[in-house]
């Protein structure tokens, strides 16, 4: 009799946590915003080599889950970094220079629907990013030379890995990593690759 009412017991607890663990990832809108803490990679020109400060980015998205594995959404971001300097193989000359992204984004998500409060995911997206490098000056030994500022817009392509870590049944904190390249090199010069390491909340209606 006991054992009967402990394998009872267990099997309810069991169903209670795969419940909720459904209600989790129920078919519907969500939306969910990231601070994030920015690396661009050194962009290599001809012989030079274009090298940025730390920077951060602000993203926002709204998206749709369709069931326990798929979900898309729509994201729009902002994001800025400085240039540090340009290096040669004999000198290396201090910059000045904002630089500024606006990105527009659809991504896709495959989820794996583990029971329990952490789900792993992998997602890619593509979408266009305009950039502006504002007010560039090169500091050399001779003085500051002023140069053009310089805007374009791109394709933007992304890869993402992460965790939803469920604080509510609506409510996830999600850390994730990704990977950015934007189109715009030419004439020599590099596509610029950011490393995005993002601090997100998300909230399913």
């Amino acid at each position: 009799m006991r054992l009967a009412l402990l394998a009872a017991t267990a099997c309810s607890l069991a169903v209670t946590s795969v419940s909720i663990a459904a209600s989790a990832a129920e078919p519907g809108p969500y939306l969910s915003f990231a601070a994030v803490w920015l690396r661009i990679s050194d962009t290599d020109a001809d012989q030079l080599s274009i090298t940025y400060d730390t920077g951060f980015a602000v993203q926002g998205a709204g998206g749709y889950r369709f069931n326990d594995w798929l979900r898309a959404e729509l994201e729009l971001g902002y994001g800025r970094a400085e240039v540090r300097s340009l290096e040669g193989p004999d000198i290396t000359l201090d910059f000045e220079g904002e630089g500024e992204a606006f990105a527009a984004a659809v991504n896709g998500f495959i989820d794996w629907p583990l029971d329990g409060k952490v789900q792993p995911y992998v997602g890619a997206g593509i979408g266009i990013a305009h950039t502006r490098l504002n007010d560039p000056a090169i500091l050399s030994p001779r003085g500051r030379i002023e140069l053009e500022d310089d805007r374009s817009t791109n394709l933007l392509l992304q890869g993402e890995v992460g965790l939803s870590v469920a604080i509510t049944e609506s409510f996830a904190f999600v850390p994730s990593w990704r990977y950015l390249r934007i189109a715009n090199g030419n004439n020599g010069v590099d596509d610029t690759k950011a490393h995005l390491f993002r601090a997100g909340l998300r909230y399913s209606f």
